[in-house]
């Protein structure tokens, strides 16, 4: 008889998988790696957008302090009759305070508002009359006037009268309507350019057809031996040299009226036979430009006292300035909020601006310089 075989219920086996609590678990894990995943990405796309505005902060920084400096440096020179010798002058409309004027190398104008005056020239703060420019309120403006050494050209024949073209090397640099002068250790001219005939010549007739044109020296200073309208003071010899007169005047502006200011300069510029005044933007981000003078009274050639332009007692006198501007970064970015108040002071803070907490987003820097005057007036 056959064994009988015993039948077995089949067995359950547990289905492989993960449990709910597991599930749970690593769906936590993950998405807290994703949060600091995300966070850490996040702070370091913020760091280097910091860092990146900061860069780029200082690099306007020393951009602008580069230009007021080189310009400061500059300021009175009108070549080497500047200290022994006389200056005239014959620009029509260069008066009191015009950029056009020559009679003061620097001029400050000290937190401008309505009222606000250049210094020593006593004429109201503007820029000139050009349409749409307006000064940053509380900020100071400065403007050098001087000779730029590196356009000189040399006069190559004495002139047969005073009122003769000027001959020259060349005239590669120069186009009509450029203001220039003619110097030697014993004397200089300051003249606007009306016509270049023959390439190595320069004419500068007086009367009208040229912006802003030459005076009649005849009727402004009767220089003896000559009854021309256009005498210069002396027929210049070969020894002479011509330069380009260079003014500038810096100030700052919020033309967008974004809260950001910009360094602004003015330059007189030739064009189509005038000489005419124009705007250029330097460098954005510029909260707050201040400016003090130190007068050497002793005549040691060393500053004895800092006052702003208002308070100078003697331009000619002014050896140094000292530069402080407050610069911030043009675009706002990240969480960090500015609420410091900054002082922009210099020295023993006798001139300086309080620039009250923005509540923004840009960083904020201070940058100050102390420039020494070569040709102090």
């Amino acid at each position: 008889m056959a064994k009988q075989q015993k039948s077995h219920a089949p067995v359950n086996k547990r289905t492989a998988g993960f449990t709910l609590i597991e599930v749970m678990t690593a769906v936590v894990i993950g998405s807290i790696l994703m949060v600091a995943a995300v966070t850490i990405m996040v702070n370091s796309k913020d760091t280097y957008e910091v860092q990146d505005d900061l860069g780029r902060l200082q690099e306007n920084a020393r951009f602008a302090m580069h230009l007021l400096a080189k310009d400061i440096r500059m300021a009175g020179y009108f070549g080497c009759s500047a200290k022994s010798g006389d200056i005239y002058d014959h620009i029509e409309d260069g008066g009191s305070g015009n950029l056009f004027n020559s009679s003061a190398g620097l001029e400050g104008m000290d937190n401008y508002d309505a009222a606000a005056t250049w210094e020593p020239s006593g004429k109201i703060a503007n820029v000139d009359g050009l349409a749409g420019i307006t000064f940053l309120p509380d900020s100071d403006g400065l403007t050098v006037r001087y000779l730029d050494p590196s356009t000189a050209i040399d006069v190559v024949a004495k002139m047969p009268q005073a009122s003769a073209d000027i001959e020259v090397t060349n005239t590669a640099g120069l186009v009509d309507g450029q203001i220039i002068a003619i110097t030697d250790c014993a004397s200089a001219d300051i003249v606007q350019i009306t016509s270049l005939p023959g390439g190595l010549k320069i004419q500068h007739n007086s009367g009208g057809g040229t912006t802003p044109g030459n005076v009649n020296s005849g009727l402004e200073w009767n220089f003896p031996g000559c009854g021309a309208a256009n005498c210069l003071s002396k027929q210049y010899g070969d020894d002479a040299k011509v330069m380009s007169l260079k003014a500038v005047r810096y100030f700052l502006q919020d033309k967008d009226a974004d809260g950001s200011p910009s360094l602004y300069r003015v330059v007189i510029t030739p064009s189509g036979g005038n000489a005419v005044f124009a705007a250029q933007k330097l460098v954005a981000g510029v909260d707050s430009l201040q400016l003090t003078y130190g007068e050497d009274t002793t005549g040691d050639g060393r500053a004895d006292t800092y006052r702003p332009a208002s308070g100078v007692g003697s331009w000619s006198n002014v050896s140094t300035v000292k530069i402080g501007m407050l610069f911030q970064t043009v675009d706002e970015y990240g969480q960090q909020t500015d609420t410091i108040a900054h002082t922009v002071a210099l020295g023993n803070s006798v001139n300086g601006e309080d620039f009250a907490a923005q509540n923004d987003h840009r960083r904020r820097r201070l940058f100050t310089s102390t420039v020494l005057l070569r040709n102090p007036q």
